[in-house]
């Protein structure tokens, strides 16, 4: 038989690791109260398989570690005990994209702002609201482009026609003040100053036409690759430098007054565009 002693170093190794399990069971103890539990897995605890607490299932605790809610634990309670058309009301539009939405999935989409499958959803109900508070004649011209609301809404990144959409939305807040053709005349770069008896008919007559036209045809058709073709969008974006330097390049020659950097889009919806089309 041999006396084996341990070393200290051993000792010290073994302590160490006997000290570091009871010290973790000491931090992940299990919570005594549901706000505890809910705020404990919202940071990733892991509950055994039996464990529930209060209204808190554990089927609950383990939805709450894999998808952490972002509401707090009394809001979460009670939407909980929400039926599905309760959750709807709150939940205004959501249907109008998902028509057989679950209560589940509601639930989810209240808790944490988004849907299981659909991270924008929270965005597309934002801008179904923003179109549905325009006046019905401001959302006619957005739906030349997009032809729904919900496409309006569900338009992200390079689908989207920004620039319009900023004249469209200015528009609409701005109507019925005196100077609002001249701001919208100068922001979307149209010509208001033929004689007309209604400079407001006019001017939503000339946005109407010009968006209706933009949306149904590609400017690209018309020319070459020796011409750098702008459209209606890009256009009503470009700063007046960017655009004096874009005449010089592609249009050197050119003297109509038309080309100018207040009525840029005339220029580019007669240059880029069949303006005669049906």
């Amino acid at each position: 038989m041999f006396n084996v002693t341990p070393s200290r170093d051993f000792e010290d190794d073994t302590l160490h690791s006997h000290g570091s399990r009871l010290q973790n069971r000491r931090v992940e103890s299990a919570p005594n109260t549901e706000r505890e539990a809910f705020e404990k897995a919202i940071k990733g605890y892991k509950y055994p398989f039996y464990f529930e607490i209060g209204s808190l299932k554990n089927i609950d605790l383990i939805e709450i570690g894999q998808d952490p809610p972002n509401v707090d634990l009394e809001t979460y309670k009670s939407l909980d005990l929400l039926d599905k058309p309760q959750l709807l009301k709150k939940a205004s539009g959501i249907e109008r994209f998902y028509p057989t939405i679950t209560k589940k999935d509601l639930f989810f989409y209240l808790t944490r702002n988004r849907l299981p499958e659909d991270t924008r959803i929270s965005e597309k109900l934002e801008r179904l609201n923003k179109f549905e508070r325009l006046i019905n004649l401001n959302q006619d011209l957005l739906l030349l482009i997009y032809k729904t609301p919900e496409a309006f809404a569900e338009a992200s990144g390079d689908t989207r026609k920004k620039n319009i959409e900023d004249v469209v939305f200015l528009y609409d807040e701005l109507m019925g003040i005196r100077s609002t053709p001249s701001l919208i005349s100068r922001m979307a770069g149209i010509d208001l100053r033929l004689p007309n008896p209604n400079v407001d008919d006019y001017l939503y007559w000339k946005l109407y036409r010009y968006i209706e036209i933009s949306a149904s045809q590609n400017p690209s058709a018309f020319y070459g690759n020796d011409i750098r073709v702008l459209d209606f969008n890009t256009t009503i974006g470009v700063k007046k430098d960017d655009w004096v330097k874009y005449m010089k390049q592609n249009f050197p020659s050119s003297t109509s007054l038309d080309s100018t950097y207040e009525t840029r889009s005339d220029f580019v919806l007669s240059e880029f565009y069949d303006l005669d089309a049906k």
